[in-house]
């Protein structure tokens, strides 16, 4: 997932500079620092016992991925054009605060809660307009359009998976899958109402197309484990990332 808005922003970015190539790497390390963070302070906030030196060697690389990240990031930020560094600085202080709040709940355990991941969802998304404000393109319905494009395609993701396993659980909810047929109702709704406003080129109205297909199939036909969902998700991803990307050079 953390390729998607950082291959769709540099895409819809155009020609690249030195801003918004600094900044790819940086949003990756960022990520890189609270993977290797995050599960030693989750051990360290329920007082599980843990090998004797693991605190030490997850919380050493999160400090060097962080302070790489940073580095970066200040090269970014001094190297990209006035007019957008303003625009710059607020878009990648969105996409920490988001990221922070989605780590600090995952502490509590409420990470994984409809809302959690909204929020962890959202700061991903934020990457995609982030890279294209660093190349100095403006802050327009463009750039929010790649992001919303990108968020829209983690939420369908989400709807669905969790659609798939209430179905397939004991209790196959009806209420879940009609959230699931409206959450997908909504990001084709958004992906044409930025379309009709001129903020979205002409392909990027049919980019949700298969999301839409696989959550059809799905829903009436459910695969036969959370590994085939799996492999599905990642086939529909690469889909997705293609007909975005397109969607922005044409």
């Amino acid at each position: 997932m953390l390729a998607i808005p950082l291959v769709v922003g540099s895409v819809a970015a155009g020609r690249p500079t030195m801003a918004s190539v600094s900044i790819v790497p940086a949003v990756v390390l960022l990520f890189l620092a609270r993977f290797a963070a995050l599960p030693a302070a989750t051990r360290l906030a329920s007082g599980r016992n843990v090998p004797e030196g693991y605190f030490a060697r997850r919380f050493l690389w999160s400090g060097i991925y962080l302070a790489a990240s940073g580095a970066l990031l200040l090269v970014a930020v001094t190297t990209t054009s006035p007019a957008s560094r303003g625009a710059t600085v607020a878009t990648a202080m969105m996409t920490g605060v988001l990221g922070t709040i989605h780590a600090a709940l995952a502490l509590v355990a409420l990470d994984r809660t409809v809302w959690g991941e909204l929020i962890g969802l959202t700061g991903l998304a934020c990457s995609a307009p982030l890279v294209i404000s660093t190349a100095g393109r403006p802050m327009d319905g463009r750039a929010w359009s790649a992001g919303i494009l990108c968020l829209g395609y983690f939420v369908s993701s989400l709807a669905y998976v969790r659609a798939y396993r209430r179905r397939t659980g004991r209790s196959g909810e009806r209420d879940v899958l009609l959230a699931c047929v409206g959450v997908h109702v909504l990001v084709v709704a958004s992906a044409a109402a930025l379309w009709a406003r001129g903020w979205l080129p002409a392909g990027g109205a049919w980019v949700h197309a298969p999301v839409v297909i696989r959550t059809a199939w799905g829903l009436a036909r459910p695969p036969a484990s959370l590994r085939a969902v799996g492999w599905t998700e990642m086939a529909v991803a690469s889909a997705f990332l293609v007909l975005a990307s397109l969607a922005f050079v044409v």
